[in-house]
């Protein structure tokens, strides 16, 4: 594999890592929007179903699943460099 095949590999790694942790961090909100941007929002926790749990749990691993694969992409960029 030629330095440029590992750089793109590295590059493609890092794009996927960072969109998985948008998707998947960018959902995790406790207020209501609506309210918020009208400037009367209030914070309000109750305890999680079981759902809800489940559906954290399934955002914090894919969110770091998202950054194991940024630190490889950058590995493998950096790997890059030393491979003729």
């Amino acid at each position: 594999m030629s330095g440029a095949n590992i750089n793109s590999l590295g590059l493609l790694l890092d794009v996927l890592g960072a969109l998985l942790i948008w998707h998947f961090v960018a959902q995790v909100n406790l207020i209501d929007e609506a309210r918020y941007l009208k400037g009367s929002a209030r914070l309000i926790l109750s305890d999680p179903t079981p759902e809800q749990i489940r559906s954290y749990k399934l955002r914090v691993f894919t969110s770091r699943a998202g950054i194991l694969l940024l630190v490889v992409g950058f590995g493998l960029q950096l790997a890059s460099n030393y491979v003729p």
